[in-house]
């Protein structure tokens, strides 16, 4: 080819990479990470990141796993200092009966199958958890991602190329 009808290099690695698409079970529930930005480095490392991230958060605030924290709390039928908080445990918590209270007990970090009744902080836990990948996703240049925990908690970075934003299905409850 004639030097000028070569693509820089630069472009030609970009048309190379297909958007990549990992999913993992977590927290009882899939997490779906679509990255449609092929520009940034290391794709696979910071999926890596993102999933070992919400693994050691299943690890606090999972009531699937039984030696989680939240379940450690939920075992005594208590909270109290003695079963040991982290510092996410208690900021989420704090955030959870902050809005059960705006919101006049519409929104209520407890689950009522037992009693007494147990904490459950999938509502705000999850949201923190797709937060915290977004924030991961920026530091490294990912600008087009796609986070769906569960389809009740996601986020969108900017939009995939040639489309004016993600496609997401809202089920009928």
């Amino acid at each position: 080819l004639r030097e000028s009808r070569k693509k820089p290099r630069e472009a030609m690695r970009r048309q190379a990479k297909t958007p990549i698409r990992r999913a993992r079970i977590l927290w009882g529930t899939a997490l779906t990470i679509e990255i449609a930005d092929t520009r940034a480095e290391d794709l696979e490392t910071v999926i890596g990141e993102a999933f070992a991230d919400v693994e050691r958060l299943t690890s606090i605030f999972s009531r699937y796993d039984r030696s989680s924290e939240i379940s450690r709390i939920n075992s005594v039928g208590a909270y109290r200092p003695s079963t040991g908080r982290s510092a996410e445990f208690t900021r989420l918590l704090k955030l959870a009966m902050e809005m059960k209270d705006r919101t006049q007990g519409l929104f209520d970090p407890t689950w009522r199958r037992r009693d007494p009744a147990e904490l459950d902080l999938d509502g705000i836990a999850k949201g923190y958890a797709v937060d915290r990948i977004v924030a991961l996703f920026k530091r490294n240049g990912i600008e087009q991602a796609l986070i769906n925990f569960g389809e009740s908690s996601i986020a969108a970075l900017g939009a995939p190329n040639g489309k004016a934003g993600w496609e997401i299905v809202v089920r009928d409850a």
